[in-house]
């Protein structure tokens, strides 16, 4: 009689646990752009400072939203947090671990919908939706930014005039998933 071969699928991680470490990532963003802040404030630049607290802000309440669909579908675990980079050379620095931070974010949340995709969590899916679009925007903002702050850094220009002209506010999209805690 001939043997049977047992397949064994590799085991797809659940999205939950996924987005409590992506809760993670989030607020290791937040810290990571608070330091900035904190660092252009020291060296007498306010809208770069404000600019980096406001997007601070950003990834904290990017988190509690992940938190809040955590609590309503699953389990939440409180994840660690790397330290924020606090030692920079030159005012373009920030700004070039913000765009890395920017371009991992948006990995990030590509792998997130991957894993709810494997796991066919369509609810899942449509909550990345938002994210997908928010880390596009971020992504082309950071990125741009870095291109002109480089740009007259290298000509000797004020870099504290390009983030006077970037949108300050904290996102308020109507359309974002809710916060914990709202």
């Amino acid at each position: 009689m001939p043997r049977l071969i047992k397949v064994t699928k590799p085991r797809v991680p659940s999205f939950a646990d996924q987005l409590n470490i992506q809760v993670g990532n989030e607020f290791a963003t937040e810290n990571q752009y608070l330091a900035c802040g904190i660092y252009y404030d020291s060296v007498g630049m306010s809208h770069a400072a404000r600019f980096f607290y406001a997007r601070s802000v950003d990834h904290r309440n990017n988190a509690l939203r992940m938190v809040r669909y955590l609590l309503r579908a699953s389990e939440f675990a409180i994840p660690g947090i790397v330290a924020p980079t606090t030692d920079f050379s030159t005012p373009v620095a920030p700004v070039l671990i913000a765009v890395d931070r920017t371009r991992l974010g948006v990995e990030q949340i590509n792998q997130l919908f991957s894993c709810a995709r494997q796991n066919t969590d369509y609810a899942a899916e449509r909550f990345l939706q938002w994210f997908i679009r928010d880390r596009s925007v971020a992504l082309t903002t950071m990125t741009r930014l870095l291109v002109a702050v480089t740009r007259r850094a290298a000509h000797g220009e004020d870099v504290e005039e390009r983030f006077r002209q970037e949108n300050l506010s904290v996102s308020d999209d109507p359309s974002a998933p809710p916060i914990a805690g709202t």
